[in-house]
């Protein structure tokens, strides 16, 4: 399965989401994962599973921006993404911004479980960075 398409105008949170706010430490658009880059004063990045910290997500961007812009992201909860999501698959931090099912991981790919596609192709978030690579 490839990544999940995403489009930036379907992002819309549901009743159980849980949000917060940040700044931008670079371009982001709505529906990439993000991490908060302890480098560059903790702001947001698109999120990757390169690096272990690149793969620390913080939320799932809500609003798109540039560098010292302020967004919103969220960390748990119900995510419109438009109906991308399958249901029943788990899905995980791929590359950059991206997010793919977890099957779809690599020798070498940083694990960072991001949800589970739920029945209306939603994602339940349940992010959970865990430090760990594919063997």
């Amino acid at each position: 399965m490839p990544a999940l398409t995403i489009t930036a105008t379907d992002v819309t949170i549901g009743l159980d989401a849980r949000q917060q706010g940040g700044k931008l430490g670079a371009t982001v658009t709505a529906g990439q994962p993000v991490y908060a880059d302890g480098t560059a004063d903790f702001k947001l990045k698109p999120a990757a599973n390169t690096s272990e910290a690149a793969a620390s997500v913080t939320g799932i961007a809500l609003s798109g921006g540039g560098d010292n812009q302020v967004t919103s992201y969220q960390l748990r909860g119900t995510l419109d993404i438009g109906g991308a999501a399958t249901e029943g698959v788990i899905y995980a931090l791929g590359g950059a911004g991206e997010i793919v099912p977890v099957a779809d991981l690599t020798t070498g790919d940083w694990v960072t479980l991001i949800g589970t596609g739920d029945a209306d192709g939603n994602l339940k978030l349940h992010i959970t960075p865990t430090s760990t690579q594919v063997q």
